[in-house]
């Protein structure tokens, strides 16, 4: 039975002696070079179509197939390949009209056959969604002056993404009128992301623009009005709850959050924040250098540090995400960069490891609770996000062109110790690496990239932006969409990816993360996409490309 690759996908077949290749294009374009064997680095289809038979090989060789961006290939190595690819999987129907089976295009029965996911047409909204309440609440900033404060302030709202009933929090969330943890003035500052801890409670990260420093604040319902503030129970004096940064002698200006995934909540009570540090003139172990894991287990009310890094000696750069898992218990983390990249996961509970201790196997790893997987270059232990499920998690990495040609992607074992395996390679567009994920049912899970300064727009591309993968089960990923970035700055992140109560996938940025998803015209093109997942049509979908 012949196989199949989809946009994007590609693999390394081993060709026997005596064997041959069999290609056929369905659609679209495909590359074939011999990577091991006689005739090693011979390219035997570049941006080819329709298809040929490579072979018979004598001695047995490896051929790298890859198919072209939007294309179905049917390919087959053996003795005398047969390409048997009979079409898109239909349903079989029951007397009552019920989906009773899926059935291949000859009409029998299908197996193993995992439909793949993409997007509809993209709706534009002028709200930066940052997160959504279990009651169904949305929290939010805007580019204008009822709502947002031009994305310097928050509020909420009941209701649909394109039909919000807005509770305007300007006045209590503005962070230009807020304070830093010892009560000094902002001044001027914007919001990056909020978080909700319960219904009456949430979380958010803002900049101080004067000198780059991040804060953590904490805004509460009293059960008459929104206050802000870090003396409890009142929570109403302006005061973050935690300054980001922190070293001995100062605090160290861009050392706050990378997305989204920088803060997990557990419950009502208890979460994990880790510092993305990006600040200049870091001096080992001192200035600028520290980079520290926070939890708190009061609602956000105090804060404490569970690992701590960089005071004595330099362990890592920067904190990549904190990831809960419902299903264990444990709290997955991942560190960067490159050679010093981690992946830790701890069991939620058990005491932390001293201050500095190496990000290895004999360091961490060693410590009661704590597991680490870390490779001594940083390829493969270095992500944006992990994909969370019952039996498994993976993550795609968030390697770029710059750092290996390797497309990485490992799944992660649920057993203890913790181990990985990799999985297939995908195609990556030059400066947008993979850095976000959203899990769906049955062990799938969407992913979207950064935008780095090597992504200029150039050929094949038409823009500057972002890619979006689906993958059904975290082996197999494919590239489904791709959106313009008008922002100028050099790098971009989308701020999240979530999931609403209604089904809608919305995807948020502002331009303090270097990400305007939105034509210029419009509020700044600052705001969400919001898109409605469905069967995927084996097109890369453009879903906002106005400049």
């Amino acid at each position: 039975m012949s196989n199949q690759l989809y946009s994007g996908q590609g693999r390394d077949i081993n060709v026997f002696a005596g064997q041959s290749l069999a290609v056929s294009s369905i659609t679209g374009a495909y590359t074939a070079t011999i990577i091991a064997g006689a005739g090693i680095g011979t390219a035997l289809a570049t941006d080819s179509t329709g298809g040929a038979t490579y072979g018979p090989y004598s001695g047995g060789v490896t051929i790298r197939l890859k198919a072209g961006e939007g294309a179905l290939l049917d390919y087959e190595a053996a003795t005398i390949p047969a390409l048997n690819y009979a079409g898109p999987a239909q349903f079989g129907y029951g007397a009552a009209g019920d989906v009773t089976s899926l059935v291949s295009g000859d009409r029998n029965i299908a197996s193993n056959y995992s439909a793949i996911q993409g997007f509809g047409a993209a709706t534009t909204i002028p709200e930066t969604v940052f997160d959504q309440s279990k009651g169904g609440k949305y929290i939010f900033t805007q580019y204008d002056g009822t709502y947002g404060s031009y994305g310097s302030a928050l509020s909420i709202a009941t209701g649909t993404l394109t039909s919000m009933s807005k509770t305007s929090l300007q006045a209590v969330t503005l962070v230009s009128n807020l304070k830093d943890e010892a009560g000094a003035a902002i001044t001027a500052g914007v919001v990056l992301c909020a978080w909700w801890l319960s219904e009456t409670r949430f979380l958010f990260v803002g900049r101080k623009v004067s000198n780059d420093k991040h804060y953590l604040w904490l805004c509460n319902y009293n059960g008459s009005a929104w206050t802000v503030g870090s003396n409890s129970t009142a929570f109403d004096n302006g005061n973050a709850v935690l300054a980001l940064g922190l070293y001995s002698g100062g605090q160290a200006p861009l050392s706050g959050i990378l997305h989204s995934r920088s803060l997990a909540v557990k419950s009502s009570t208890e979460a994990v924040i880790g510092e993305y540090n990006i600040a200049s003139g870091r001096v080992s172990g001192g200035t600028n250098d520290a980079v520290r894991v926070y939890r708190t287990t009061d609602g956000g009310a105090t804060w404490t540090a569970i690992l701590t890094f960089n005071t004595s000696g330099n362990q890592i750069r920067h904190c990549h995400f904190v990831k809960y898992d419902r299903y264990t218990g444990d709290w997955y983390m991942s560190f960067g960069d490159d050679p010093t990249s981690a992946v830790v996961r701890w069991d939620g509970s058990s005491a932390s490891p001293a201050a500095n201790t190496p990000l290895t196997r004999a360091g961490i790893g060693s410590t009661s609770g704590w597991e680490v997987m870390a490779d001594g270059i940083g390829f493969e232990t270095r992500s944006g996000d992990i994909s969370i499920h019952p039996q498994t998690a993976y993550y795609m990495n968030d390697n770029s062109e710059a750092n290996t040609p390797t497309k990485y992607a490992f799944h992660v074992s649920k057993s203890k110790p913790m181990w990985r395996v990799q999985s297939n390679e995908y195609e990556r567009t030059t400066g947008r690496p993979p850095l976000l994920t959203y899990e769906m049912p049955n062990g799938a899970a969407f992913w979207a990239s950064m935008r780095e300064d090597t992504d200029i727009g150039a050929s094949p591309e038409t823009f500057k932006g972002y890619d979006f993968w689906y993958t059904p089960e975290g082996v197999t990923f494919y590239k489904i969409a791709k959106t313009r970035d008008n922002s100028a700055i050099t790098a971009g992140v989308i701020a999240q990816m979530m999931m609403t109560n209604e089904g809608k996938l919305v995807i948020a940025g502002n331009n303090s993360r270097g990400c305007k998803l939105l034509p210029s015209a419009s509020t700044n093109g600052e705001g969400s996409l919001v898109l409605t997942p469905g069967a995927w049509d084996g097109t890369v979908r453009t879903l906002q490309g106005t400049a």
